[in-house]
């Protein structure tokens, strides 16, 4: 589906984020999860909808296909565009990022996919979102598929970002000449927002920051390019913070 903006009306993303989902028939906290969703996507409607990263516990299953296809059920009835990435827990089971990614066809809104890059299994793309009125690129969303675990002891827990990744970002064809603003998201958070979290304006932190310790210089790519004045994970405007069992859902609006 195609993502479209007007002057009347803020652009509204809900981010869902490490639903940690245990194979169907779900588990009581997978059930309170889900209907707290379910809640949320009655009350409030959205522009674009986007899942990033730890859908499920990938060791836990020895199949995807009734989980995934309930769990797209419940936002194919909203009729809103999804978008989804993938996070560290997701394919640590036996089934790869690609498999996975194929149970994206039983969603019935996706949302459209633009300048899609595939590195070791991780898909990189972007969302455009269009005005009504010009048909002009109003702003781009920039997805990375952060991948999983390093596999390297010298590396540490977590992969950084792929320096591929970093160039496919880098060599994107928008004008960053326009005045936009732009979003990214992503699963492990970068590097830097080790040292964001003592700045945190509002909120609390509930665990230590799962970040790589290597620092691949994603962070240092978007200083270059000044469109992107709001990112993920960064400073956002948050209108709205709901606590779904231990992880959190924003409400954004650019």
């Amino acid at each position: 589906m195609q993502l479209i903006s007007n002057d009347n009306a803020p652009f509204k993303i809900c981010q869902l984020t490490d639903l940690h989902l245990d194979p169907y028939p779900f588990s009581v906290t997978d059930q309170q999860t889900i209907s707290m969703i379910e809640q949320l996507l009655e009350k409030e409607q959205f522009d674009l909808i986007i899942i990033t990263g730890d859908l499920i516990w990938g060791k836990k299953y020895a199949s995807l296909e009734t989980t995934l296809k309930y769990l797209y059920r419940i936002f194919d009835k909203t009729k809103t565009p999804l978008a989804i990435t993938y996070g560290n827990h997701d394919n640590e089971g036996s089934f790869s990022r690609r498999q996975i990614r194929s149970y994206e066809s039983h969603i019935k809104y996706p949302a459209n996919k633009h300048q899609q890059y595939l590195v070791n299994d991780q898909e990189n793309y972007t969302l455009e979102i269009f005005d009504e009125k010009s048909k002009q690129i109003s702003h781009v969303i920039y997805v990375w598929d952060s991948g999983a675990y390093s596999n390297n002891e010298k590396v540490g827990l977590y992969s950084p970002i792929e320096v591929e990744q970093i160039s496919w970002f880098n060599n994107l064809p928008y004008d960053n000449q326009v005045p936009r603003t732009d979003l990214g998201f992503l699963h492990i958070p970068i590097p830097e927002y080790t040292q964001a979290q003592n700045f945190i304006r509002d909120g609390q932190i509930g665990e230590p920051i799962g970040a790589p310790e290597i620092n691949s210089g994603l962070f240092t790519v978007w200083l270059k390019i000044i469109i992107l004045k709001q990112f993920l994970p960064a400073t956002i405007t948050t209108t709205i913070l709901l606590q779904i069992t231990k992880e959190l859902t924003l409400f954004m609006e650019i």
